[in-house]
């Protein structure tokens, strides 16, 4: 687990692992990503916050293909 995105461009698996509040409960919600837009558009999350440019979402996807190259 990570909140890294440089890290997180590595991964061969993500998951994203949110928090819900309901009444007096709260639970914890686990997904795994589908599609590698998907999971460009999480690490965009963690480099720019909830709101998410194209330009955000640029560097997520190419933090991606640069770690694919990377790890061969």
């Amino acid at each position: 687990m990570t909140h890294l995105p440089q890290i997180a461009a590595f991964s061969d698996s993500h998951y994203v692992v949110e928090k819900q509040i309901e009444k007096d409960a709260t639970y914890t919600v686990v997904r795994k990503t589908s599609t590698s837009e998907e999971k460009a558009q999480e690490i965009a999350q963690l480099i720019g916050g909830r709101e998410i440019t194209e330009k955000t979402f640029s560097v997520a996807y190419e933090m991606l293909e640069q770690a694919r190259s990377a790890a061969g």
